[in-house]
């Protein structure tokens, strides 16, 4: 596992916001298999702020599943990190910030609560609306300030809430209050809201939050431990995965019908066993076969023997050599696991599909004798 940790940010937290953090990795806002392609390079952790919704599909739940399952931490807050810790909490997915507190608790529940628009990354994600979490903030602290009466804060909000999320913003919210106020109170609210600092940002504090709860994993790496659940390999997520797999193939200087590069002492042939191999473990996990204990010691113990380890020691020198970590040779292990359950074929299902191979080959078909014998 690497000690890269990736952020996926925008609006909440502009480029030239940002603080320098040794080891974060900044990425634009996120959306469905961002997640998923970087955890092929075992990051140390993964943190969601903004995500892209409507019009690009957004970052799935079962993509954070298959993080956590990997042993990769996944951190949200502020934006759509909040939502999706809220509702993965539970599964190991940590939130940060009171606009994750909100959610949790059920004080929030309504995604437009912290939906915006906002231009791309030429225009560093210029926010185009406010977010219905800042107002609220804003107008909580206008009522500390007795700027605003506990009612005079309630309508506003109720006001503004009702908005359609792209017309949200402080222009939109003083045309409110001058329907809602006396015309001396307005007068003092506009006032107050004229200053900067009264304007409260509460997904950009929450978004630093974040930053600086990664800054202390960075300096200090604790152990992951992902909870008492198993991820399901279900078929939604298997078509899902292989058209990111797909799409990932796909790009400038590849081609999707392409072949992998194969070194000197690999040929067709490897490429066949790689196939295989990748078909019986699908095929495990949509029988929803689960590795046990005993499955996993057996793994190990096949691959010690063809590799010659003779002892624990051996096994971790040989895979500090070769560069695996304990989590992806965990993996390799759940993986051969499926392997070898998908081998256990009925007899009857393996000679068929020998006759039906003969068949296509022009081979002479054997009898269910000679079949077994071989």
């Amino acid at each position: 596992m690497s000690q890269a940790m990736h952020v996926f940010v925008g609006p909440s937290l502009p480029p030239g916001e940002r603080p320098s953090v040794p080891g974060l990795i900044f990425h634009a806002p996120a959306a469905q298999g961002d997640v998923y392609r970087l955890v092929q390079q075992q990051p140390l952790a993964l943190a969601l702020i903004d995500g892209y919704f409507e019009r690009v599909p957004s970052v799935w739940h079962k993509e954070i599943l298959w993080a956590l399952s990997q042993g990769v931490r996944v951190f949200g807050a502020a934006s759509m990190g909040a939502l999706r810790a809220a509702e993965l909490a539970d599964f190991g997915m940590i939130g940060v910030g009171s606009i994750f507190d909100d959610f949790a608790s059920g004080r929030l529940s309504d995604d437009d609560e912290v939906t915006i628009v906002h231009a791309d990354a030429s225009f560093d994600f210029r926010a185009g609306s406010e977010a219905m979490v800042n107002i609220r903030a804003t107008l909580a602290l206008a009522q500390q300030h007795n700027v605003l009466s506990a009612d005079q804060q309630r309508a506003l909000c109720a006001r503004a809430k009702r908005l359609f999320y792209p017309d949200r913003s402080y222009a939109a919210l003083l045309s409110c209050a001058r329907e809602e106020l006396d015309r001396s109170s307005c007068e003092r609210f506009a006032a107050w809201l004229r200053e900067a600092d009264h304007r409260v940002d509460q997904k950009r504090l929450d978004a630093l939050a974040l930053l600086e709860r990664l800054a202390e994993l960075c300096s200090a790496p604790r152990p992951f431990d992902q909870g008492a659940w198993t991820f399901q390999h279900t078929d939604a997520w298997e078509q899902v995965r292989l058209a990111l797999l797909r799409k990932q193939a796909v790009g400038p200087e590849s081609s999707a019908c392409s072949e992998p590069e194969l070194s000197a002492v690999e040929g067709q042939s490897f490429i066949e066993r790689a196939r295989l191999r990748a078909l019986e473990i699908i095929t495990a996990k949509r029988d929803g076969f689960t590795p046990t204990c005993e499955d996993l010691e057996q793994a190990v113990a096949d691959f010690c023997r063809q590799r010659g380890f003779t002892c624990a020691q051996q096994l971790r020198e040989g895979l500090a050599r070769e560069g695996t970590s304990a989590a992806v040779f965990e993996t390799l292990m759940k993986d051969q696991a499926c392997v070898a359950r998908a081998r256990r074929a009925p007899a009857y299902d393996l000679q068929c599909s020998i006759s039906d191979l003969r068949r296509l080959e022009g081979a002479p078909i054997l009898s269910q004798k000679a079949i077994a014998a071989e």
